[in-house]
Protein backbone atom coordinates (compact mmCIF):
# COMPACT_ATOMS: atom_id res chain seq x y z
CA UNK A 1 0.00 0.00 0.00
CA UNK A 2 2.83 2.36 0.86
CA UNK A 3 4.50 1.67 -2.49
CA UNK A 4 1.26 2.38 -4.37
CA UNK A 5 0.82 5.71 -2.52
CA UNK A 6 4.37 6.68 -3.41
CA UNK A 7 3.77 5.92 -7.10
CA UNK A 8 0.49 7.87 -7.02
CA UNK A 9 2.29 10.80 -5.39
CA UNK A 10 4.92 10.86 -8.13
CA UNK A 11 2.29 10.62 -10.87
CA UNK A 12 0.38 13.61 -9.47
CA UNK A 13 3.66 15.47 -9.02
CA UNK A 14 4.60 15.00 -12.68
CA UNK A 15 1.10 15.99 -13.84
CA UNK A 16 1.21 19.23 -11.82
CA UNK A 17 4.63 20.12 -13.22
CA UNK A 18 3.49 19.39 -16.78
CA UNK A 19 0.34 21.42 -16.18
CA UNK A 20 2.33 24.42 -14.91
CA UNK A 21 4.93 24.24 -17.68
CA UNK A 22 2.27 23.85 -20.37
CA UNK A 23 0.32 26.94 -19.28
CA UNK A 24 3.46 29.07 -19.03
CA UNK A 25 4.84 27.88 -22.35
CA UNK A 26 1.51 28.40 -24.11
CA UNK A 27 1.27 31.92 -22.76
CA UNK A 28 4.91 32.63 -23.66
CA UNK A 29 4.34 31.55 -27.27
CA UNK A 30 1.12 33.58 -27.61
CA UNK A 31 2.32 36.68 -25.78
CA UNK A 32 4.65 38.04 -28.45
CA UNK A 33 3.87 41.71 -27.89
CA UNK A 34 4.77 44.29 -25.27
CA UNK A 35 2.19 45.99 -23.09
CA UNK A 36 2.48 49.64 -22.12
CA UNK A 37 4.78 49.21 -19.08
CA UNK A 38 7.05 46.85 -21.03
CA UNK A 39 7.28 49.38 -23.86
CA UNK A 40 8.32 52.06 -21.36
CA UNK A 41 11.10 49.86 -20.00
CA UNK A 42 12.30 48.78 -23.45
CA UNK A 43 12.18 52.38 -24.68
CA UNK A 44 14.42 53.44 -21.76
CA UNK A 45 17.11 51.09 -23.15
CA UNK A 46 16.98 52.36 -26.73
CA UNK A 47 19.56 54.70 -28.23
CA UNK A 48 21.65 54.74 -25.06
CA UNK A 49 25.13 53.43 -24.34
CA UNK A 50 25.92 51.03 -21.50
CA UNK A 51 26.71 53.82 -19.06
CA UNK A 52 23.57 55.82 -19.86
CA UNK A 53 21.18 52.90 -19.21
CA UNK A 54 22.60 52.59 -15.69
CA UNK A 55 21.80 56.20 -14.84
CA UNK A 56 18.51 56.33 -12.89
CA UNK A 57 17.06 59.01 -15.15
CA UNK A 58 13.92 57.15 -16.11
CA UNK A 59 10.89 56.65 -13.84
CA UNK A 60 10.74 53.09 -15.21
CA UNK A 61 14.31 52.19 -14.25
CA UNK A 62 14.74 48.74 -12.77
CA UNK A 63 17.62 47.06 -10.93
CA UNK A 64 21.02 47.77 -12.55
CA UNK A 65 22.06 44.16 -13.19
CA UNK A 66 18.69 43.30 -14.74
CA UNK A 67 19.00 46.46 -16.86
CA UNK A 68 22.45 45.45 -18.16
CA UNK A 69 21.31 41.91 -18.97
CA UNK A 70 18.21 43.27 -20.72
CA UNK A 71 20.29 45.79 -22.68
CA UNK A 72 22.60 43.02 -23.90
CA UNK A 73 19.69 40.79 -24.94
CA UNK A 74 17.92 43.72 -26.61
CA UNK A 75 20.97 44.71 -28.66
CA UNK A 76 21.63 41.11 -29.70
CA UNK A 77 18.03 40.41 -30.78
CA UNK A 78 16.78 43.79 -32.05
CA UNK A 79 14.51 44.16 -29.03
CA UNK A 80 12.76 40.87 -29.63
CA UNK A 81 9.72 40.47 -27.38
CA UNK A 82 10.36 36.75 -27.00
CA UNK A 83 13.99 37.29 -26.02
CA UNK A 84 13.29 39.99 -23.43
CA UNK A 85 10.39 38.04 -21.92
CA UNK A 86 12.44 34.84 -21.67
CA UNK A 87 13.98 35.78 -18.30
CA UNK A 88 10.51 36.01 -16.76
CA UNK A 89 9.37 32.80 -18.44
CA UNK A 90 12.33 30.67 -17.37
CA UNK A 91 12.25 32.21 -13.88
CA UNK A 92 8.60 31.22 -13.50
CA UNK A 93 9.25 27.64 -14.66
CA UNK A 94 12.33 27.29 -12.43
CA UNK A 95 10.33 28.78 -9.55
CA UNK A 96 7.97 25.79 -9.58
CA UNK A 97 10.85 23.37 -9.02
CA UNK A 98 12.44 25.44 -6.26
CA UNK A 99 9.04 25.86 -4.58
CA UNK A 100 8.60 22.09 -4.67
CA UNK A 101 12.00 21.58 -3.02
CA UNK A 102 11.12 24.15 -0.38
CA UNK A 103 7.68 22.62 0.23
CA UNK A 104 9.19 19.15 0.53
CA UNK A 105 11.38 20.35 3.37
CA UNK A 106 8.66 22.47 4.99
CA UNK A 107 5.70 20.08 4.96
CA UNK A 108 5.57 16.55 6.37
CA UNK A 109 2.52 15.34 4.47
CA UNK A 110 2.75 14.61 0.75
CA UNK A 111 -0.84 15.64 0.06
CA UNK A 112 -0.05 19.13 1.40
CA UNK A 113 3.04 19.31 -0.84
CA UNK A 114 0.88 18.50 -3.87
CA UNK A 115 -1.77 21.06 -2.90
CA UNK A 116 0.89 23.74 -2.34
CA UNK A 117 2.55 23.04 -5.70
CA UNK A 118 -0.77 23.07 -7.54
CA UNK A 119 -1.78 26.40 -6.00
CA UNK A 120 1.63 27.83 -6.88
CA UNK A 121 1.65 26.49 -10.45
CA UNK A 122 -1.93 27.55 -11.28
CA UNK A 123 -1.83 30.96 -9.62
CA UNK A 124 -3.30 33.43 -12.10
CA UNK A 125 -1.25 36.39 -10.89
CA UNK A 126 1.99 34.46 -11.33
CA UNK A 127 0.93 33.24 -14.76
CA UNK A 128 0.35 36.79 -15.90
CA UNK A 129 3.84 37.96 -14.90
CA UNK A 130 5.50 34.78 -16.20
CA UNK A 131 5.96 36.47 -19.57
CA UNK A 132 6.02 40.15 -18.66
CA UNK A 133 9.30 41.97 -19.32
CA UNK A 134 9.82 43.01 -15.70
CA UNK A 135 11.65 41.63 -12.66
CA UNK A 136 8.57 40.29 -10.85
CA UNK A 137 8.95 36.59 -11.79
CA UNK A 138 12.68 36.83 -11.20
CA UNK A 139 11.96 38.29 -7.74
CA UNK A 140 9.88 35.21 -6.91
CA UNK A 141 12.63 32.82 -8.03
CA UNK A 142 15.40 34.64 -6.14
CA UNK A 143 13.22 34.86 -3.03
CA UNK A 144 12.63 31.10 -3.19
CA UNK A 145 16.34 30.36 -3.67
CA UNK A 146 17.23 32.53 -0.67
CA UNK A 147 14.57 30.86 1.50
CA UNK A 148 15.89 27.46 0.46
CA UNK A 149 19.63 28.10 0.89
CA UNK A 150 20.06 30.81 3.54
CA UNK A 151 18.80 28.69 6.49
CA UNK A 152 21.44 26.11 5.55
CA UNK A 153 24.34 28.58 5.70
CA UNK A 154 26.19 28.41 9.02
CA UNK A 155 28.63 31.30 9.30
CA UNK A 156 30.47 29.66 12.21
CA UNK A 157 31.64 26.84 9.91
CA UNK A 158 32.99 29.20 7.24
CA UNK A 159 36.64 30.03 6.65
CA UNK A 160 37.76 33.44 5.35
CA UNK A 161 37.44 32.45 1.70
CA UNK A 162 33.83 31.30 2.12
CA UNK A 163 32.99 34.43 4.11
CA UNK A 164 34.28 36.67 1.31
CA UNK A 165 32.39 34.66 -1.34
CA UNK A 166 29.20 34.87 0.73
CA UNK A 167 29.62 38.64 1.08
CA UNK A 168 30.06 39.05 -2.68
CA UNK A 169 27.03 36.92 -3.52
CA UNK A 170 24.76 38.63 -0.99
CA UNK A 171 25.91 42.06 -2.22
CA UNK A 172 25.31 41.28 -5.89
CA UNK A 173 21.85 39.71 -5.52
CA UNK A 174 20.06 43.03 -4.68
CA UNK A 175 21.50 44.46 -7.91
CA UNK A 176 19.38 41.88 -9.71
CA UNK A 177 16.35 41.70 -7.40
CA UNK A 178 15.69 44.50 -4.93
CA UNK A 179 13.14 42.43 -2.97
CA UNK A 180 15.95 40.06 -1.97
CA UNK A 181 16.93 42.52 0.79
CA UNK A 182 13.97 41.35 2.89
CA UNK A 183 15.21 37.76 2.93
CA UNK A 184 18.85 38.79 3.47
CA UNK A 185 17.85 41.12 6.33
CA UNK A 186 15.91 38.25 7.93
CA UNK A 187 18.99 36.02 7.63
CA UNK A 188 21.22 38.58 9.34
CA UNK A 189 18.77 39.30 12.17
CA UNK A 190 18.12 35.62 12.91
CA UNK A 191 21.84 34.92 13.10
CA UNK A 192 22.38 37.87 15.42
CA UNK A 193 19.51 36.76 17.66
CA UNK A 194 20.80 33.21 18.09
CA UNK A 195 24.51 34.06 18.32
CA UNK A 196 24.49 37.43 20.06
CA UNK A 197 26.84 36.35 22.87
CA UNK A 198 29.13 34.26 20.67
CA UNK A 199 32.43 36.12 20.07
CA UNK A 200 33.53 33.72 17.35
CA UNK A 201 30.32 34.46 15.47
CA UNK A 202 30.87 38.22 15.61
CA UNK A 203 34.42 37.90 14.27
CA UNK A 204 33.10 36.13 11.20
CA UNK A 205 29.81 37.98 10.90
CA UNK A 206 31.52 41.39 10.78
CA UNK A 207 33.50 40.21 7.73
CA UNK A 208 30.14 39.93 5.95
CA UNK A 209 28.00 42.68 7.44
CA UNK A 210 30.45 45.62 7.26
CA UNK A 211 31.25 45.45 3.51
CA UNK A 212 27.65 44.45 2.74
CA UNK A 213 26.28 47.48 4.62
CA UNK A 214 28.75 49.86 2.96
CA UNK A 215 27.90 48.47 -0.46
CA UNK A 216 24.15 48.75 0.17
CA UNK A 217 24.62 52.35 1.36
CA UNK A 218 26.39 53.21 -1.90
CA UNK A 219 23.70 51.37 -3.86
CA UNK A 220 20.98 53.35 -2.12
CA UNK A 221 22.51 56.84 -2.39
CA UNK A 222 23.92 56.44 -5.92
CA UNK A 223 21.06 54.56 -7.54
CA UNK A 224 17.92 53.83 -5.50
CA UNK A 225 17.41 57.29 -3.97
CA UNK A 226 17.88 59.18 -7.29
CA UNK A 227 15.60 56.67 -9.02
CA UNK A 228 12.91 57.26 -6.39
CA UNK A 229 13.20 61.04 -6.82
CA UNK A 230 12.80 60.71 -10.59
CA UNK A 231 9.81 58.41 -10.08
CA UNK A 232 8.08 60.77 -7.64
CA UNK A 233 8.77 63.80 -9.86
CA UNK A 234 7.13 62.03 -12.78
CA UNK A 235 4.26 60.53 -10.78
CA UNK A 236 3.86 62.71 -7.70
CA UNK A 237 0.81 60.94 -6.30
CA UNK A 238 1.60 57.41 -7.49
CA UNK A 239 1.68 55.86 -4.00
CA UNK A 240 -0.60 58.30 -2.16
CA UNK A 241 -3.75 56.18 -2.33
CA UNK A 242 -1.84 53.10 -1.18
CA UNK A 243 -0.29 54.77 1.87
CA UNK A 244 -3.71 56.10 2.93
CA UNK A 245 -5.12 52.58 3.21
CA UNK A 246 -5.46 50.80 6.54
CA UNK A 247 -3.47 47.66 7.31
CA UNK A 248 -6.53 45.46 6.70
CA UNK A 249 -7.30 47.21 3.39
CA UNK A 250 -3.74 46.60 2.19
CA UNK A 251 -3.94 42.92 3.20
CA UNK A 252 -7.36 42.50 1.59
CA UNK A 253 -6.27 44.17 -1.65
CA UNK A 254 -3.14 42.04 -1.98
CA UNK A 255 -4.87 38.78 -1.09
CA UNK A 256 -7.56 39.48 -3.68
CA UNK A 257 -4.83 40.26 -6.20
CA UNK A 258 -2.65 37.27 -5.35
CA UNK A 259 -5.54 34.82 -5.47
CA UNK A 260 -7.77 36.21 -8.21
CA UNK A 261 -10.34 35.30 -9.42
CA UNK A 262 -11.24 34.30 -5.83
CA UNK A 263 -13.62 36.77 -4.17
CA UNK A 264 -13.85 35.40 -0.63
CA UNK A 265 -10.49 36.13 1.01
CA UNK A 266 -11.51 36.64 4.66
CA UNK A 267 -10.89 32.96 5.39
CA UNK A 268 -7.39 33.22 3.91
CA UNK A 269 -6.61 36.28 6.01
CA UNK A 270 -7.77 34.51 9.18
CA UNK A 271 -5.85 31.39 8.21
CA UNK A 272 -2.61 33.37 7.97
CA UNK A 273 -3.22 34.79 11.45
CA UNK A 274 -3.89 31.27 12.79
CA UNK A 275 -0.70 30.00 11.16
CA UNK A 276 1.41 32.81 12.61
CA UNK A 277 -0.02 32.21 16.09
CA UNK A 278 0.62 28.46 15.80
CA UNK A 279 4.24 29.08 14.83
CA UNK A 280 4.79 31.59 17.64
CA UNK A 281 3.12 29.71 20.47
CA UNK A 282 3.59 26.06 19.52
CA UNK A 283 7.29 25.26 19.55
CA UNK A 284 6.56 21.61 18.66
CA UNK A 285 5.62 22.56 15.10
CA UNK A 286 8.00 25.53 14.73
CA UNK A 287 10.93 24.98 12.38
CA UNK A 288 13.93 27.04 11.38
CA UNK A 289 12.29 27.83 8.06
CA UNK A 290 9.20 29.12 9.89
CA UNK A 291 11.35 31.75 11.57
CA UNK A 292 12.75 32.82 8.19
CA UNK A 293 9.28 33.01 6.66
CA UNK A 294 7.89 35.17 9.46
CA UNK A 295 11.00 37.38 9.60
CA UNK A 296 10.97 38.04 5.85
CA UNK A 297 7.24 38.73 5.97
CA UNK A 298 7.75 41.01 8.97
CA UNK A 299 10.47 43.05 7.26
CA UNK A 300 8.26 43.58 4.21
CA UNK A 301 5.37 44.82 6.37
CA UNK A 302 7.74 47.06 8.36
CA UNK A 303 9.21 48.65 5.22
CA UNK A 304 5.73 49.19 3.86
CA UNK A 305 4.47 50.80 7.07
CA UNK A 306 7.34 53.32 6.97
CA UNK A 307 6.70 54.07 3.27
CA UNK A 308 9.96 52.55 2.02
CA UNK A 309 8.38 49.81 -0.06
CA UNK A 310 4.72 49.73 -1.19
CA UNK A 311 3.05 46.31 -1.44
CA UNK A 312 0.80 46.90 -4.44
CA UNK A 313 0.06 43.50 -5.93
CA UNK A 314 2.91 42.98 -8.38
CA UNK A 315 5.51 44.68 -6.14
CA UNK A 316 4.74 42.08 -3.48
CA UNK A 317 4.51 39.07 -5.80
CA UNK A 318 7.76 37.68 -4.39
CA UNK A 319 6.06 37.12 -1.01
CA UNK A 320 3.34 34.88 -2.52
CA UNK A 321 5.30 31.63 -1.84
CA UNK A 322 5.62 32.66 1.82
CA UNK A 323 1.86 33.26 2.03
CA UNK A 324 1.10 29.88 0.44
CA UNK A 325 3.38 28.07 2.89
CA UNK A 326 1.84 29.86 5.86
CA UNK A 327 -1.71 29.21 4.63
CA UNK A 328 -1.09 25.46 4.45
CA UNK A 329 0.93 25.22 7.66
CA UNK A 330 -2.10 24.56 9.94
CA UNK A 331 -3.31 21.75 7.66
CA UNK A 332 0.11 20.12 7.77
CA UNK A 333 0.30 20.56 11.54
CA UNK A 334 -2.94 18.67 12.19
CA UNK A 335 -2.66 15.34 14.01
CA UNK A 336 -2.13 12.70 11.34
CA UNK A 337 -4.42 10.38 13.35
CA UNK A 338 -7.31 12.69 12.54
CA UNK A 339 -7.36 12.71 8.71
CA UNK A 340 -11.06 13.59 8.56
CA UNK A 341 -10.47 16.98 10.20
CA UNK A 342 -7.46 17.56 8.00
CA UNK A 343 -9.53 16.72 4.90
CA UNK A 344 -12.28 19.15 5.95
CA UNK A 345 -9.65 21.82 6.61
CA UNK A 346 -8.06 21.41 3.17
CA UNK A 347 -11.46 21.29 1.48
CA UNK A 348 -12.50 24.53 3.18
CA UNK A 349 -9.17 26.10 2.19
CA UNK A 350 -9.54 25.09 -1.46
CA UNK A 351 -13.15 26.28 -1.57
CA UNK A 352 -11.96 29.82 -0.84
CA UNK A 353 -10.13 29.79 -4.17
CA UNK A 354 -11.53 29.47 -7.64
CA UNK A 355 -8.51 27.70 -9.10
CA UNK A 356 -10.58 24.57 -9.56
CA UNK A 357 -13.66 26.30 -10.87
CA UNK A 358 -14.38 24.72 -14.30
CA UNK A 359 -14.84 28.15 -15.89
CA UNK A 360 -11.35 29.21 -14.75
CA UNK A 361 -9.68 25.99 -15.87
CA UNK A 362 -11.50 26.07 -19.20
CA UNK A 363 -10.47 29.67 -19.81
CA UNK A 364 -6.80 28.70 -19.42
CA UNK A 365 -7.12 26.90 -22.76
CA UNK A 366 -7.48 30.34 -24.33
CA UNK A 367 -4.81 32.02 -22.29
CA UNK A 368 -3.71 34.29 -25.15
CA UNK A 369 -7.08 36.08 -24.93
CA UNK A 370 -7.43 35.47 -21.22
CA UNK A 371 -4.51 37.79 -20.43
CA UNK A 372 -3.30 39.61 -23.54
CA UNK A 373 -5.73 42.46 -23.92
CA UNK A 374 -4.25 44.28 -26.89
CA UNK A 375 -1.51 44.18 -29.49
CA UNK A 376 -0.03 47.62 -30.15
CA UNK A 377 2.39 46.14 -32.67
CA UNK A 378 -0.48 44.95 -34.89
CA UNK A 379 -2.34 48.27 -34.70
CA UNK A 380 0.72 50.45 -35.36
CA UNK A 381 1.82 48.31 -38.31
CA UNK A 382 -1.71 48.64 -39.71
CA UNK A 383 -1.48 52.43 -39.43
CA UNK A 384 1.94 52.36 -41.09
CA UNK A 385 0.65 50.38 -44.08
CA UNK A 386 -2.13 52.93 -44.72
CA UNK A 387 -0.35 56.09 -43.61
CA UNK A 388 -0.30 59.14 -45.88
CA UNK A 389 2.89 60.94 -44.94
CA UNK A 390 1.73 64.23 -46.46
CA UNK A 391 -1.74 64.49 -44.97
CA UNK A 392 -1.97 62.21 -41.90
CA UNK A 393 -1.22 62.78 -38.21
CA UNK A 394 -1.55 60.23 -35.41
CA UNK A 395 -3.22 61.29 -32.15
CA UNK A 396 -1.94 59.53 -29.01
CA UNK A 397 -2.52 60.11 -25.32
CA UNK A 398 -0.57 59.16 -22.19
CA UNK A 399 -1.83 55.57 -22.28
CA UNK A 400 -0.81 54.91 -25.88
CA UNK A 401 2.25 57.17 -26.27
CA UNK A 402 4.99 54.79 -25.16
CA UNK A 403 3.85 51.74 -27.08
CA UNK A 404 3.61 53.97 -30.17
CA UNK A 405 7.12 55.39 -29.65
CA UNK A 406 8.65 51.98 -28.97
CA UNK A 407 7.28 50.22 -32.04
CA UNK A 408 7.91 53.24 -34.24
CA UNK A 409 11.54 53.09 -33.12
CA UNK A 410 11.82 49.30 -33.34
CA UNK A 411 10.50 49.10 -36.90
CA UNK A 412 12.07 52.40 -38.04
CA UNK A 413 8.70 54.01 -38.87
CA UNK A 414 10.13 57.49 -38.45
CA UNK A 415 7.83 58.99 -41.07
CA UNK A 416 4.88 58.57 -38.67
CA UNK A 417 4.05 62.01 -37.28
CA UNK A 418 2.09 62.25 -34.06
CA UNK A 419 0.51 64.72 -31.68
CA UNK A 420 0.03 64.20 -27.95
CA UNK A 421 -3.27 65.02 -26.31
CA UNK A 422 -3.22 65.69 -22.57
CA UNK A 423 -6.38 64.30 -21.03
CA UNK A 424 -5.37 62.87 -17.67
CA UNK A 425 -7.61 65.19 -15.62
CA UNK A 426 -10.83 64.12 -17.38
CA UNK A 427 -11.68 67.71 -18.27
CA UNK A 428 -14.40 67.52 -20.93
CA UNK A 429 -13.93 71.13 -22.03
CA UNK A 430 -10.18 70.76 -22.63
CA UNK A 431 -10.60 67.57 -24.64
CA UNK A 432 -13.41 68.95 -26.78
CA UNK A 433 -11.50 72.21 -27.25
CA UNK A 434 -8.42 70.27 -28.39
CA UNK A 435 -10.46 68.26 -30.88
CA UNK A 436 -12.27 71.31 -32.25
CA UNK A 437 -8.96 73.09 -32.84
CA UNK A 438 -7.29 70.33 -34.81
CA UNK A 439 -6.09 71.76 -38.16
CA UNK A 440 -8.65 71.23 -40.91
CA UNK A 441 -6.04 70.47 -43.58
CA UNK A 442 -5.05 67.09 -42.10
CA UNK A 443 -6.50 63.62 -41.62
CA UNK A 444 -6.18 61.97 -38.22
CA UNK A 445 -5.46 58.53 -36.88
CA UNK A 446 -6.60 57.93 -33.30
CA UNK A 447 -4.62 55.25 -31.52
CA UNK A 448 -6.21 54.13 -28.23
CA UNK A 449 -5.13 51.19 -26.09
CA UNK A 450 -6.76 49.34 -23.20
CA UNK A 451 -5.78 51.79 -20.43
CA UNK A 452 -7.53 54.55 -22.39
CA UNK A 453 -10.66 52.48 -22.91
CA UNK A 454 -11.01 51.98 -19.15
CA UNK A 455 -10.81 55.74 -18.49
CA UNK A 456 -13.71 58.27 -18.56
CA UNK A 457 -11.97 60.24 -21.36
CA UNK A 458 -12.77 57.46 -23.82
CA UNK A 459 -16.49 58.31 -23.79
CA UNK A 460 -15.71 61.99 -24.51
CA UNK A 461 -13.55 61.14 -27.52
CA UNK A 462 -15.97 58.59 -28.90
CA UNK A 463 -18.95 60.94 -28.55
CA UNK A 464 -17.07 63.71 -30.36
CA UNK A 465 -16.10 61.34 -33.20
CA UNK A 466 -19.60 59.87 -33.45
CA UNK A 467 -20.78 61.99 -36.39
CA UNK A 468 -17.40 62.38 -38.06
CA UNK A 469 -16.27 60.75 -41.27
CA UNK A 470 -14.57 57.67 -39.80
CA UNK A 471 -13.30 55.97 -42.93
CA UNK A 472 -11.47 53.11 -41.22
CA UNK A 473 -11.79 51.43 -37.83
CA UNK A 474 -10.04 48.40 -36.40
CA UNK A 475 -10.37 46.85 -32.97
CA UNK A 476 -7.84 44.39 -31.54
CA UNK A 477 -9.31 42.99 -28.32
CA UNK A 478 -9.55 45.98 -25.94
CA UNK A 479 -7.73 48.50 -28.18
CA UNK A 480 -8.52 50.14 -31.47
CA UNK A 481 -7.55 52.63 -34.16
CA UNK A 482 -9.83 55.05 -36.04
CA UNK A 483 -9.12 57.05 -39.17
CA UNK A 484 -10.93 60.38 -39.45
CA UNK A 485 -10.66 61.69 -42.98
CA UNK A 486 -11.30 65.39 -43.53
CA UNK A 487 -9.72 65.90 -46.96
Amino acid sequence: MGKFKNILYKVFLVLIFLFGIYIRTNFYIENNVFEDDECRLALSLMNKNWWQVLLPLSPWATTPLFTLISKYIAEMTNYSEYALKFISYISSVAGMFVFYKLSSEYFKRKVIILVALLLFSANMFQLYYATIFKTYSLDVLIGLLLLYYLPKIDILKFDTKKLICTTLVLSVIPLLSLSSVFFIAAYFCINIFYNFKNREFWKKFLVIIIPFTLFMALYYFLYLAPAKIVMLNSYKHYYDDFYKKSFYEVCAYNLRTFFMPAKFILFNFLLIIVSILLIIFNKNIRTKLDIYLLSSFGFLILFSMFHFYPIIGRTGLFILPVILLLLLKPADAYDIKKPFFCFIFILTFLSSFVFFNPVYLYSLRYISHFYITYSPKVLIQDIYNKYDEKNDIIIVNEASLFSFLFYREKYKMFNLKYDFVECTDNNTYLIVDYMNNLPKDKNYWFYFIKEFKKSPEAAIFMKWLQNKNIEYKKQDRDSYILYWKQL
